[in-house]
């Protein structure tokens, strides 16, 4: 039985140093490129990399609430970076970190699971989280290094909340497991807790606007907040049938169950917020790391055919390999 135990041990490191070789690789992958503007945007992350300071200064002049949602940690960070690096090497260690990070902590979620790897090659909604939305890609990579430390019970766990100050998408993430809490405080059933939630969601999506406005958020003009302007409606009936799917058969846990929060958000408020497929990317991991980690093979391998028939029609949609 000793022997046994110790095989499997080996077995699980060698799969283990396997996986992290293929995590360096890839990570190390998209920053080869000799050319950094080789994806689109990065001419942005080149002017936080040089300006952050001036920026971090405007929005203090601004007040404290938006020198607070503008994202104050990103620059905070990009500022620290640049007396030590340039520009491009900024760019670079971020786009490393993050894809490393991200690829490890999803890794190690689901005991080194190498779906999570060609997924992330193959999926742009995944991929182009860290080659073109670095910021997005960078604070993602923080929240799954934090899921480890719950999955731990470490002092870990408490760095997801000040992914927020690096990109406010992860604010809804983070407002996804607030109602988990809450409603499972209260010991409503996950029945009663997707109900709900739906209602809360919904509600404060329609505030959302108002609360831009209120708080100085950079992008409070930048958004239609109209019916009818978010999309062409694909989206919206690919997500209500295959995340419906996803929240009926896929296994309750607590991961799962903030997937399911974000899956009900994206589709209330498709119509109406420009910016909900961004919101939805970032828990769209998430929902990866609980296929492949399903026990029910039948439910796992037809929502992996799935997501690999969602990358296709992805890079189609993109006119092929376009960043």
């Amino acid at each position: 039985m000793g022997q046994t135990t110790v095989i499997k041990r080996r077995k699980n490191n060698t799969i283990k140093y396997i996986y992290l070789l293929f995590t360096v690789a890839i990570s190390y992958l998209l920053i080869s490129p000799t050319d950094i503007m080789w994806a689109k945007d990065r001419f942005y992350y080149l002017v936080y990399a040089e300006s952050s300071w001036t920026l971090i200064l405007n929005n203090i002049n601004d007040g404290f609430l938006t020198f607070l949602v503008n994202e104050p940690l990103f620059l905070l960070i990009n500022s620290a970076f640049a007396f030590i690096f340039t520009p491009e090497s900024i760019v670079k260690i971020i786009i490393f970190s993050a894809s490393f990070f991200t690829l490890y902590s999803l890794g190690s979620l689901s005991k080194y699971n190498f779906w999570i790897l060609f997924l992330f090659l193959f999926v742009p909604t995944f991929l182009l989280k860290y080659t073109t939305h670095l910021r997005q890609g960078f604070a993602m990579s923080l929240y799954f290094w934090g899921l480890t430390g719950i999955a731990n019970d470490k002092k870990l766990k408490y760095i997801r909340f000040l992914t927020p100050f690096i990109h406010s998408s992860m604010a809804f993430v983070l407002l996804y497991e607030f109602l988990e809490v809450f409603f499972k405080k209260i010991k409503f059933s996950s029945g009663l807790r997707l109900i709900f939630s739906s209602g809360v969601l919904t509600s404060f999506m329609v505030l959302i606007p108002s609360l831009a406005v209120m708080f100085g958020d950079r992008r409070a003009g930048a958004y239609a907040f109209e019916f009818g302007l978010s999309g062409s409606g694909l989206g919206f009936f690919i997500w209500l049938l295959a995340g419906s799917y996803f929240i009926i058969f896929n296994k309750k846990t607590y991961i799962s169950t903030i997937c399911s929060y974000g899956i009900i958000f994206y589709i209330v408020s498709y119509f109406y917020l420009d910016f909900g497929a961004r919101v939805f990317e970032s828990v769209f991991p998430l929902i990866v790391l609980s296929v492949v980690i399903d026990k029910k093979k039948w439910y796992r391998l037809s929502y992996i055919a799935f997501l690999i028939l969602y990358g296709l029609l992805g890079w189609y949609g993109r006119g092929g390999l376009n960043f």
